[in-house]
């Protein structure tokens, strides 16, 4: 009985640190559900989807030149790996704790409210900039947030609400 008390204590402990570096997590959300959306980054910008597949059959079509098939089917999937989080839908769920957000073939990525230190809107979207409590969100800046045909003058107002300050 003595054990179980110290291990508590511990857990208690290292919930505390989590809650407050806030880091991204998989999974679990908290929170009611304020709005969700999809986005398709290429249907926005047709000139950019252009010159995606444009450059990359170029690209393909060289290594096919220069080696053999196998190489350019495997130069395609390299540049389709490359070029996923454009080509691929992005779901977004903003809850009363945080933001979802999960691209393609990835797992969901849960990021808290406090993880964020300020924003900065633009036409297309908005970025949410980390804390720099940690190495990973010195180096990675933000998560941008594409508004797509969501209601951008709510989301705005949500994110305004929740998040510290706008940047500069």
């Amino acid at each position: 009985m003595a054990k179980s008390k110290p291990k508590r204590k511990a857990s208690a402990k290292a919930q505390t640190k989590s809650k407050r570096s806030a880091p991204a997590t998989s999974g679990k959300e908290d929170g009611n559900v304020l709005l969700s959306w999809t986005v398709r980054p290429y249907r926005q910008e047709k000139g950019k989807l252009a010159i995606v597949i444009i450059s990359t059959l170029a690209f393909c079509g060289l290594v096919w030149y220069a080696f053999d098939l196998f190489s350019a089917i495997f130069a395609l999937l390299v540049c389709f790996g490359a070029f996923s989080s454009f080509l691929l839908p992005t779901d977004y769920r903003i809850t009363e704790e945080g933001i979802r957000t999960k691209n393609g073939f990835n797992s969901a990525v849960y990021y808290r409210w406090s993880a964020f230190s300020s924003y900065h809107f633009y036409p297309d979207g908005v970025q949410l900039m980390y804390q720099q409590r940690h190495l990973r969100e010195r180096i990675r800046k933000g998560q941008f947030i594409y508004f797509g045909e969501a209601d951008a003058e709510r989301i705005k107002e949500i994110i305004v609400e929740r998040v510290g300050r706008a940047e500069d």
